[in-house]
């Protein structure tokens, strides 16, 4: 396969040519057009995923959980993309438009961040900063045991990939829509020999329990629920004393998949129950 696709780009093919049974150079060309055609590398593929659901919004809607779980899997090909896209560098344009952002909502952790990562430059440093890998490691040597991470709201699990690529033994259990994104996320865990598990959410089972862990990844996933704290319920539940919980859970522009933008009364629980150890980083109370 032609060295110029990255790594995530390399395993779609591979997932795709195998769920569909076709070669791998037939799909590799299809992804390629694909991936040209609609600048999967540039902002405009970024508006146009918000853009297009829009025009679905007439057929389908989110008033319901099992409407807005419908919903995600007819638009399940798009966001699998979209997580794709997000592999590819971002343009100056985009990471200073979420600085002026974060600037104005006050998010000076966020803006540290941002700092540390302009000055990391391509030195190894450890990091939250430093995206899936510098994070994967940070709640690993947080949680200051075998990894046993619960990625609620999965998508594509670019953190849990990496906490089950640097520790073998770690168990990863994804929670999501069961559909084609994590099918994918899995393929690429199982692809490692990862001890995976998948726990899907339905319409009959919106919010499910939850095994024991001592990791929990729930990042952009709680303004997506429309029972938010019923989802933490289940996450504090089962979440050691002690485990780490990361996530961001800031308040989120109102959208089609946005159903709780409000999140105020979620940060309340988190504060009462957690010790904020870094950006977007939570003890549990032991």
């Amino acid at each position: 396969m032609d060295k110029t696709l990255n790594e995530v780009e390399t395993d779609f093919v591979e997932f795709m040519a195998a769920k569909r049974n076709r070669p791998l150079h037939e799909i590799e060309d299809i992804f390629r057009r694909t991936k040209d055609r609609f600048r999967f590398t540039g902002l405009e593929y970024a508006k146009l995923t918000g853009d297009i659901p829009c025009l679905y919004r007439i057929m389908y809607d989110t008033k319901t959980e099992a409407d807005l779980i419908e919903c995600y899997r007819v638009h399940q090909l798009l966001h699998l993309f979209k997580y794709i896209s997000y592999t590819y560098p971002k343009p100056k344009s985009s990471l200073f438009r979420e600085l002026r952002r974060d600037l104005g909502k006050g998010e000076w952790r966020n803006i540290t961040n941002f700092v540390r990562r302009k000055l990391a430059g391509k030195t190894k440093k450890e990091g939250l900063h430093l995206g899936p890998q510098g994070i994967a490691g940070f709640l690993v040597d947080a949680a200051g045991k075998t990894p046993v991470a619960v990625d609620y709201g999965s998508g594509a699990a670019y953190v849990s990939y990496e906490i089950a690529k640097a520790y073998p033994d770690a168990r990863i259990f994804l929670v999501d829509i069961d559909c084609l994104v994590m099918e994918f996320a899995r393929f690429r865990l199982s692809k490692l020999g990862a001890d995976v598990h998948t726990i899907p959410v339905t319409g009959d089972n919106p919010y499910p329990p939850l095994p024991q862990h001592n990791i929990c990844i729930a990042s952009e996933v709680m303004e997506h629920l429309a029972h938010p704290l019923t989802a933490y319920e289940n996450i504090h539940n089962a979440l050691q004393p002690g485990g780490i919980l990361y996530g961001d859970f800031s308040n989120h522009e109102p959208n089609m998949f946005h159903v709780s933008p409000d999140l105020a009364m979620l940060r309340e629980r988190i504060a009462a129950d957690f010790t904020q150890i870094d950006n977007r980083c939570y003890r549990k109370h032991r």
